[in-house]
């Protein structure tokens, strides 16, 4: 999570400070053949509409590749505004490449998409760079970016299951505990995010990984924090280790989409091999 009350001279410092010389040159090059190509200047048109906040979000994958769980969501000063600057960057794209991606409507929820790849990487840094491709929907007040159009769709029902990160005791944990305001937030749930560590690590650290499982599942947040205020810089860090009582009910854990209707009842097995548990339909 990022935030600021000047995002665009935050982010310009972000540039100078963490990009590469090679990678600034390699960013532009790629943003400037899209300027010359379609004759748009794709950031300005986000930094035009663009509030105080951007963050990547990458929900719990199923395995070690997870582009479709990442997301890169922005806040926008004026969803409206923001909504048809996309629409019409999209339409500029389709009628310079030749192409027609008509919009989809799911859920009470527009997706479109726009065809250039690799823009939110080259603009905000190599954190974004599993989100390359530009597909959107507008939640509230905040544009959501991810790789497929599928990917939004999942995302908007796991929003309107009301399966949100804030509701849960350990982030409310953490939230209570740090400053409530920020320039820099990290927040990493290890129980649930074993898939992407191992997707990074060597092999060793992905033998670590399952062989002290347990030690993970008992840490229910890795947290962090910097701000920059009138006194100076600050840093906040948290380990904890809320432990959720048991209580009984009906929840919806998850979401899934299938090409054809459900024909059997879910088995529950365990993998002989990872010894994890699995559903299969």
């Amino acid at each position: 999570y990022y935030g600021s009350d000047n995002l665009k001279a935050f982010h310009q410092n972000l540039v100078n400070d963490f990009f590469s010389e090679e990678k600034r040159k390699k960013n532009q090059q790629l943003l400037k053949s899209y300027s010359t190509k379609y004759k748009i200047n794709a950031g300005e048109k986000i930094f035009d509409w663009i509030g105080n906040e951007y963050a990547l979000v990458v929900t719990e994958p199923a395995g070690n590749n997870f582009d479709n769980n990442t997301y890169a969501i922005f806040n926008a000063k004026d969803i409206n505004r923001a909504k048809k600057s996309l629409s019409s960057v999209s339409r500029m794209v389709d009628k310079k490449s030749g192409n027609t991606v008509k919009e989809e409507f799911y859920n009470g929820h527009v997706i479109g998409n726009i065809g250039l790849n690799g823009v939110i990487p080259a603009i905000f840094g190599e954190s974004f760079s599993r989100v390359n491709k530009m597909y959107y929907t507008a939640i509230e007040d905040y544009i959501i970016f991810g790789n497929q159009a599928a990917a939004i769709r999942s995302f908007i029902d796991e929003f309107r299951s009301g399966l949100l990160l804030y509701k849960t005791d350990f982030f409310q944990d953490v939230n209570s505990q740090f400053s409530p305001k920020c320039n820099h937030f990290v927040f990493v749930n290890p129980q649930l995010a074993i898939s992407i560590f191992k997707s990074m690590a060597n092999d060793q650290w992905k033998k670590n990984a399952d062989q002290y499982k347990e030690i993970f599942s008992g840490i229910s947040s890795i947290s962090y924090q910097f701000s920059t205020t009138a006194n100076g810089n600050s840093a906040e860090a948290l380990v904890s280790f809320l432990k959720k009582a048991d209580v009984e009910g009906v929840y919806q854990v998850f979401a899934i989409e299938t090409d054809t209707t459900v024909s059997m009842k879910p088995l529950l097995t365990t993998d002989p091999v990872t010894k994890t548990r699995q559903l299969l339909f």
